[in-house]
């Protein structure tokens, strides 16, 4: 999952494990609910969304997704490079 500033991107897991019999070639939906970026900073362990699994209409599973690891907010350096970084590139993209 993005984050701001050029900061690494948060990987989601499962808060915990989840398991149902189902029977071998039975066809599952898996939906991911959670946003596509997020604001800094980002504490490990912190709920972002969750994952549901489907058989046909019936909600089979549900868990939530957290944070593996923290992503720290970005420094005032790592926002004015980013920022410098954005308009070199808008400015590049202007004149060619």
């Amino acid at each position: 999952m993005k984050t701001g500033y050029g900061q690494p991107a948060v990987e989601l897991v499962p808060s915990r494990g989840s398991a149902r019999a189902v029977l071998v070639g039975t066809p599952l939906l898996e939906r991911v609910v959670a946003p596509t970026t997020l604001s800094l900073p980002v504490p490990k362990g912190q709920r972002l969304g969750r994952v549901e699994v489907y058989e046909g209409n019936q909600l089979l599973v549900s868990t939530d997704l957290v944070a593996a690891e923290a992503v720290a907010d970005a420094g005032l350096l790592a926002k004015t490079r980013w920022y410098a970084t954005q308009t070199a590139r808008n400015v590049w993209e202007m004149l060619t």
